[in-house]
């Protein structure tokens, strides 16, 4: 595994230095590589005798920890952990601000900010692993994952990063006959798209697919991810016809308005159906926001930088993630200024 920044001493060191007094709490995205890297760091802390005593999923977005800091003084936390959540790139002031607050330990795989390249607790991988990837790798030789293995394969296929070298012999490992032209028919890949759709199904009460995941029952996610799947092969369906194209730019954009917060998903299928183009779709979160999810399976084109041009400067916008796939969120009102920017970006 390559480490951008920290290591896994820097790891074991700050895990080692809890005391019986601290009281630890966990924030995690709100996403499978999320929740399975938090499940994975859980196991992992209950194994050094450390039991978190608050567990959280969040969406990314700027002002993402403002929620959590009254709460934890009134817990009194002393130590956080955060993992899977590129807060030192999509909201910096609040991540210094809340690290001088709490004794806080982030494990990311997104691109770090240099702003942070000297500071302590942060672990950052290269981004052809995954949060759940280095959560399991980082505990493995201190207690017991055997369990937690078909849950970490799920969220390498689920961050798409099952064609790393690394990555694809850990699941060849443990599924043999794994196929990473045929992904969705493989065990972790069918688990995978389970979690994302009950995910979806209970967003905002994330926690509850993490408890089901937890105890292992995996089937009961069969029935969310059959209503949350419906509307995802619909909207899918409708790209075809429905979807802006730019022939000349190698770019589609599809506004959407789905009854589930599906736009990652889609993004994810029809750009696999035009490996060659970058795929923009977007739909709203409420009555003030859009979300936007960036695709370009090809890694021709940058959709971290993209998304960071598109959004920067525009109030309460924020934007970036990986090379093929990113996401942001914008202002309704400020849509156009994003979509101007979207395509001046192509020329």
């Amino acid at each position: 595994m390559i480490f951008v920044k920290g290591s896994e001493a820097d790891f074991i060191k700050f895990v080692k230095n809890i005391s019986k007094k601290d009281k630890v709490a966990i924030i995690s995205h709100n996403d499978n590589d999320g929740v399975i890297s938090g499940i994975l760091l859980e196991k992992f802390l209950e194994s050094q005798n450390i039991s978190p005593v608050s567990i959280n999923f969040t969406d990314i977005k700027v002002g993402m920890l403002d929620k959590f800091t009254s709460e934890f003084k009134t817990k009194k936390i002393s130590k956080v952990f955060i993992s899977d959540i590129s807060i030192d790139t999509i909201d910096s002031e609040s991540f210094s601000k809340f690290t001088s607050e709490f004794d806080t330990f982030l494990i990311d795989h997104h691109p770090l900010n240099s702003q942070f390249k000297d500071s302590p607790n942060i672990i950052k991988t290269d981004d052809g692993f995954c949060s759940g990837y280095v959560m399991y790798s980082l505990g493995k030789n201190f207690c017991n994952l055997d369990d937690l293995i078909l849950l970490t394969c799920t969220s390498i296929i689920s961050d798409m990063v099952y064609k790393t070298d690394e990555c694809a012999k850990f699941i060849k490992k443990y599924y043999p006959s794994f196929n990473p032209e045929l992904v969705a028919e493989s065990v972790p890949g069918k688990l995978s798209r389970q979690i994302a759709s009950s995910l979806i199904y209970f967003v905002g009460k994330e926690k509850k697919v993490y408890e089901i995941l937890v105890l292992g029952n995996y089937k009961l996610l069969e029935k969310y991810h059959k209503l949350v799947d419906e509307e995802i092969q619909l909207w899918a369906k409708k790209f075809d016809n429905d979807a802006e194209s730019f022939p000349e730019k190698k770019l589609f954009i599809f506004s959407i308005k789905p009854k589930f917060n599906i736009g990652s998903i889609v993004a994810t299928i029809v750009s696999l159906r035009n490996p060659e183009s970058s795929v923009i779709v977007s739909y709203p979160l409420d009555k003030n926001f859009l979300r936007v999810n960036a695709r370009n399976q090809s890694g021709k084109k940058d959709m971290n930088l993209l998304m960071k041009n598109c959004t920067k400067g525009i109030p309460l916008a924020s934007g970036g993630g990986h090379p093929k796939a990113s996401g942001g969120r914008v202002p309704i009102k400020d849509f156009d200024i994003f979509k101007k920017r979207l395509l001046d970006g192509f020329e």
